[in-house]
């Protein structure tokens, strides 16, 4: 008699919203169970990183994730704006 054994394979999608990238390493179609993959978010010039948010809600930067069941996660941007006041008169 002869047992076989398959390994279980995971998704892990890593979006983005608002002006910046979302990125895996290793970047792969599927994930071992226990394997780990770093998520990495890069964002635009004049945009910040706030956060990760779906499966996994933090804002660590990168984020190393062990993976043991399909996860999606959205990495956040916001638009930093800087502005100055000029007073009348001056």
């Amino acid at each position: 008699m002869t047992a076989t054994f398959v390994l279980n394979t995971y998704t892990v999608n890593a979006e983005h919203r608002g002006n910046g990238t979302a990125t895996r390493n290793p970047d792969l179609a599927t994930y071992n169970y226990g394997s780990s993959v770093t998520l990495t978010a890069t964002p635009n010039g004049g945009n910040s990183f706030v956060s990760w948010s779906g499966d996994t809600a933090t804002a660590t930067n990168p984020l190393t994730i062990v993976v043991t069941k399909n996860r999606n996660v959205t990495a956040n941007f916001t638009y930093t704006l800087t502005t100055s006041v000029v007073a009348p008169g001056r």
